[in-house]
């Protein structure tokens, strides 16, 4: 009897790649991106609900509005594809951190030139978003569908 393990079965899933903050962020935003209809119902029918993300409020303006709405959107698509296995899932994942990582300083400066400074602190999970997800890009590529 030989100690070979070259036959064991390695899990090749690409979901084993991800930590288990990232899968709960997957299950937070797809279910986000489901409020997003509701939001959108509501929205038709003139009622107003508080919707902000990244330091933008939906409801001071149109153009705030078409923002979260898209980085709702943006963020459920990404969940969706990162839980689900998607091949594109941690490029799409990575256009996601950066636009959310240009987001929050564009809000911290924009408080900042309003009188007051409000540091945002997902600032620094889409920066370790973005780092984990360069970290296994090439093992997520590599594994088979």
């Amino acid at each position: 009897m030989s100690d070979n393990f070259e036959n064991f079965e390695i899990n090749d899933r690409r979901r084993s790649l991800l930590p288990w903050w990232i899968k709960f962020f997957c299950w937070l935003f797809m279910f986000a991106s489901g409020l997003l209809i509701v939001r959108v119902i509501l929205t038709l029918f003139n009622i107003n609900s508080i919707f902000e993300f990244y330091g933008l409020n939906a409801n001071d303006g149109l153009l705030n509005a078409i923002i979260v709405f898209i980085v709702f959107a943006l963020h459920g698509l990404t969940g969706y594809s990162l839980w689900f296995e998607k091949k594109q899932a941690v490029f799409l994942g990575q256009i996601d951190a950066i636009i959310g990582i240009l987001l929050c300083v564009f809000s911290m400066i924009l408080s900042y030139i309003n009188g007051g400074f409000v540091f945002r602190a997902e600032l620094l999970l889409l920066i370790l978003f973005l780092f984990k997800l360069n970290k296994i890009k090439s093992r997520w590529s590599n594994v088979t569908d």
